[in-house]
């Protein structure tokens, strides 16, 4: 009776396991089905998705920051990162800022990986706290 009870226990862990990853890889797969060209998307809600004809992208080498913002500079985010990602599968601590409808959020020491790279658009996640960024590396 206790190996049954045993057995249940870890049946339970390993479904709870199974699909908290089913999770997290839904919100991955989505920020980068939906995210083409230019995006950000918080907590796995699609906060902005930019389109190439609306969005000006810039990355600033010396000071390590990715810009994305629109033409009219009202919605923006900024990504500054402690050191520039080398290809899909590198990681690396970002400091991000973006605009809202009413103010101006920042978070400060979000880990990253780089998902996928598409010429000189990355597509970049946090696990964590399923936190997506695209961002050009132009240079």
């Amino acid at each position: 009776m206790m190996k049954f009870h045993t057995y249940l226990i870890i049946c339970a862990a390993a479904v709870a396991v199974l699909s908290s990853c089913g999770k997290d890889m839904a919100a991955q797969e989505q920020f980068q089905g939906v995210c083409q060209e230019a995006g950000l998307t918080i907590g796995g809600s699609q906060t902005y998705e930019f389109s190439t004809a609306s969005v000006q992208m810039s990355f600033n080498e010396s000071k390590k920051q990715f810009r994305v913002f629109d033409d009219g500079m009202r919605n923006y985010y900024v990504v500054t990162v402690d050191k520039i990602p080398s290809g899909e599968g590198s990681a690396f601590t970002a400091d991000l800022v973006w605009t809202t409808a009413t103010d101006v959020r920042k978070r400060s020491g979000v880990k990253f990986k780089v998902i996928g790279v598409s010429q000189d658009l990355l597509w970049c996640w946090n696990k964590k706290d399923d936190i997506g960024v695209v961002v050009r590396l132009a240079r």
